[in-house]
């Protein structure tokens, strides 16, 4: 079979070098792609998700080493859907966490708010400040109040410890006025205790008012007690005023009503004692009372309204009796009630009663 022939040559082409080539090019973004997200999928979703990350291009590298690109763009194909899965489920848990730590930024805002309120509604507080501070305080203290929960949780918090900063200082302050005020209100104590006990004295029996008194009495020491309960020195200071003008209203009403009913007791006393009595009054409200007895026995008495002396000018003719006619005067004095002690007796005085005397005459009786 010898003569001409003929044949085609052909070099085999293997693209598995080529494409192993391209495959390790593509893997350089995979290797940049985990380079960049790597920390937020091991932040989010933990160092296993990143291990799952790495375990996939892992594989790509493996089917690169044994030379097989159809496996390995198999590989990379999967490795981008693990990347892909990885980074959107990060994303979504980043999400989800910035918003709860929104939503806990706003509860700590809404706390931090809430507790300024909370301050703000102290029932005992407000009094205090509403006592004490001007009203003008309160209005701005309550405006800011209600500007702390505006914005981000840095500037809620900076409002609320402005706001509570400025709410102590100024109840620091109402406190203070207000234990001052205490001071003030106890100091005031023994002026009260004095002008009641000065009032509870006061016997207004002879009185035609002594219901009104009783009343007016009454009346002032609650309001004075009510003063004193609700430290109210103002209205304390006013009425321990009242107090002690109606006891002196009602001191000289009563010695009046005192001296005009033992006026009367003595005319009453000495008429009774068989003398014919005549009065009269002096100008200084001296009442003077001139009793007679026929035929020989005189009794001249003065009594002045500022004082309980009472001046005895007895006459007998017969001289003997002056000191028992004075004892049958005390006699009847105190059968109505009068009780008359003698200071003085000028001549003749009894020896029972020489080491008492003295240089006046005073009247005891009705207190």
């Amino acid at each position: 079979m010898s003569g001409p022939k003929r044949g085609t040559w052909n070099i085999p082409y293997d693209p598995t070098p080529a494409r192993l080539d391209d495959l390790e090019s593509f893997t350089e973004k995979q290797d940049q792609w985990l380079h960049r997200h790597g920390r937020l999928i091991e932040r989010y979703l933990g160092k296993e998700a990143l291990f799952e990350a790495l375990e996939a291009r892992r594989q790509v590298e493996a089917c690169i080493e044994a030379g097989d690109p159809d496996e390995g763009f198999d590989a990379y194909g999967r490795a981008w859907g693990v990347f892909n899965g990885l980074y959107r489920r990060a994303q979504d848990e980043r999400r989800h966490q910035e918003y709860q730590q929104r939503q806990r930024r706003q509860q700590a805002a809404e706390r931090l708010a809430d507790d300024c309120k909370a301050l703000w509604r102290d029932v005992e507080d407000q009094a205090l400040l509403r006592r004490w501070i001007n009203k003008g305080v309160l209005a701005n203290l309550r405006a800011s109040l209600e500007s702390v929960a505006g914005g981000g949780l840095k500037n809620v918090r900076t409002k609320a410890r402005q706001w509570r900063s400025e709410f102590i200082r100024t109840l620091d302050t109402a406190r203070k006025m207000a234990g001052q005020n205490r001071k003030a209100v106890q100091a005031q104590i023994p002026r009260l205790k004095k002008a009641v006990e000065t009032l509870d004295t006061i016997d207004a029996n002879l009185l035609p008012d002594r219901e009104e008194f009783q009343r007016e009495k009454n009346r002032l020491r609650q309001a004075a007690d009510q003063a004193l309960t609700d430290e109210e020195q103002g209205v304390l200071v006013e009425s321990i005023r009242l107090l002690r003008e109606l006891a002196t209203v009602y001191e000289r009403k009563v010695k009046i009503a005192r001296f005009e009913k033992a006026a009367g007791t003595v005319r009453a006393a000495l008429a009774s004692c068989g003398y014919a009595v005549m009065c009269r009054r002096e100008a200084d409200g001296t009442v003077v009372l001139q009793a007679s007895s026929f035929p020989f026995k005189s009794v001249n008495v003065q009594m002045s309204p500022e004082t309980r002396e009472m001046k005895l000018n007895v006459k007998d003719e017969r001289g003997a009796h002056c000191v028992d006619d004075i004892g049958s005067l005390q006699a009847e004095l105190a059968r109505q009630g009068m009780d008359l002690k003698m200071t003085d007796w000028g001549k003749g005085k009894p020896r029972s009663v020489h080491q008492h005397h003295e240089q006046n005459l005073r009247i005891g009786g009705n207190r």
